[in-house]
């Protein structure tokens, strides 16, 4: 199993889950990526909740920076919010990394890197992961 980038325990009362996919590419192709990222999703988490989105990165966003100086490019994509049951975010994460690569893979769509928010107990933690790695 993929170690997600927060530390996890069995004390998690409540946590959201929310990862958003940006790329260059058709809406449509976008959405369609993502309607069945949040399906997959749906059927380990019970639900999840998709919104459009426009991004603004900087060039070097995946790296741990104080501060990044750009190049900065809007990007269109979606986000998914999933509310996750107790006990559950490890394994979550870790699918939600590879049922990504695999649509992304099955739909040809140019995503690299996606970007992360999970909220634990009301604390917020950001983090990356490119499609396809482990």
């Amino acid at each position: 199993m993929t170690t997600p980038p927060f530390q996890f325990s069995n004390t998690v009362e409540r946590a959201v889950l929310t990862m958003t996919v940006v790329c260059e590419a058709r809406e449509r192709a976008v959405c369609a990526v993502v309607e069945q990222i949040a399906i997959r999703a749906a059927a380990i988490s019970g639900g999840a909740t998709l919104q459009h989105v426009v991004g603004l990165w900087a060039a070097d966003a995946e790296l741990n920076r104080d501060r990044y100086r750009g190049p900065f490019e809007l990007t269109d994509g979606m986000r998914i919010e999933i509310a996750v049951l107790p006990g559950r975010l490890e394994e979550l994460y870790a699918a939600l990394k590879t049922i990504t690569a695999e649509e992304c893979a099955r739909f040809e769509l140019p995503a690299q890197w996606i970007h992360t928010d999970i909220d634990i107990n009301g604390r917020r933690i950001a983090a990356h992961f490119q499609i396809g790695a482990d």
